[in-house]
């Protein structure tokens, strides 16, 4: 998830396929979640790509941050990264595994990003004192929802987004106004952790992480690199390859 008044991270590619399989040797690679940061104009990295059976799967992109320069504003990926306060550019997901990010509210009462976007739907536009939701993912065989998007954090007196449904981190809350932290998206293999409260006190404080093996995105922080505030962007989730054979 993004750092100061960030947008949400987005899902990991999510693809299907049916193959016929011979005796030997498979290469499968499980990709490693985006890693968030602390800081303002500043943001995480995208998450790992994961393949198997000549297919792959892009990782989520990173959440926007406060700024509109280049590098503060969110990427493309699986699904793409929501928006950060100030910055301005919708990041796409990639063509039959994502969605796009959310978009942000450009506000002087309140200070809220948009949500990363999920294999089932685009991440959420903020919109008043709400920050985006993140995008939900998509259900598989086997029960379970994967690649949701992350949640976006909120700063003022708003509501921080949740994690879409499959894994997808909760955005952050400041203790000094009386919003809420994002849940953590649920009906996955693993849910997403919920956003944290941040205090004043140096205390590194990260947006919630999207569940381990599920593709999820992280949630994202609220305020950071100013003052004693210090939020982190949630982590992203670590990818899965599950293989089902007929008995």
């Amino acid at each position: 998830g993004g750092s100061r008044h960030g947008g949400g991270g987005g899902g990991g590619g999510y693809l299907t396929s049916t193959l016929t399989a011979t005796a030997q040797t498979y290469s499968l690679v499980v990709g490693a979640g985006g890693v968030g940061v602390e800081g303002s104009g500043t943001i995480g990295t995208n998450g790992s790509n994961t393949s198997a059976f000549g297919l792959t799967s892009i990782g989520g992109g990173a959440g926007g941050s406060f700024d509109s320069s280049t590098i503060a504003q969110p990427t493309s990926g699986g699904s793409g990264g929501g928006c950060g306060y100030f910055s301005n550019t919708v990041a796409a997901g990639t063509s039959g595994q994502g969605n796009a990010g959310g978009a942000h509210s450009m506000s002087n009462t309140y200070v809220n990003g948009g949500g990363g976007g999920g294999k089932g739907a685009v991440g959420g536009t903020a919109a008043g004192n709400q920050s985006g939701d993140g995008g939900a993912g998509l259900q598989f065989g086997d029960g379970y929802y994967y690649s949701g998007g992350g949640g976006a954090g909120t700063w003022t007196a708003g509501y921080a987004g949740d994690g879409g449904i499959g894994g997808g981190g909760g955005g952050n809350a400041y203790s000094g106004y009386s919003g809420a932290v994002g849940t953590g998206g649920g009906s996955a293999r693993n849910s997403g952790g919920a956003g944290t409260v941040l205090y004043n006190n140096s205390t590194l404080t990260p947006g919630g992480a999207g569940g381990a093996n599920t593709g999820g995105g992280g949630g994202s922080a609220d305020q950071s690199g100013y003052s004693n505030y210090r939020g982190v962007g949630g982590n992203g989730g670590s990818g899965i390859v599950i293989i089902r054979y007929a008995a």
